[in-house]
């Protein structure tokens, strides 16, 4: 017998789907739960995602894709297309003001130097001598 986390019910380990991370074997919300839960259907991903970047960004799809336009379809940091695949929604970390549209690498980039404006000054530098420059 297993909790399940997300219904809270006392089930047969047989109702929860296999995991190897877990002692028991088994992940931690029983089979039913995780239906409901996690989409599977595209129509449903579509629906997760445009309550995802609302709650978390405050924007609807058509402001991801006015964006996307506005920015040509590339990423405002390395100006690449995206292959694909969505673009990043970069926001302010302070204000939770949206500054526009990354591509994976830009994204974690700037997300490692904590947006750090002397840090990455300091890595131009670095990038155009080659090393620091004699005499600093």
């Amino acid at each position: 017998m297993k909790k399940c986390k997300y219904c809270l019910k006392q089930k047969q380990l047989s109702e929860f789907p296999k995991h190897s991370g877990h002692r028991d074997g088994h992940a931690a919300i029983c089979k039913q739960c995780k239906k409901k839960k996690y989409p599977t259907t595209a129509e449903q991903k579509q629906r997760a995602y445009e309550r995802n970047i609302k709650r978390n960004y405050g924007i609807t799809v058509d402001d991801y894709n006015a964006m996307y336009e506005s920015q040509g379809g590339l990423c405002l940091g390395c100006k690449r297309g995206n292959n694909g695949s969505r673009f990043h929604i970069d926001h302010c970390h302070t204000t939770g003001e949206v500054r526009g549209l990354l591509c994976s690498k830009c994204n974690a980039a700037l997300g490692l130097l904590e947006d750090n404006i002397e840090t990455l000054s300091n890595l131009i530098v670095y990038l155009s001598y080659g090393s620091t420059p004699k005499g600093e």
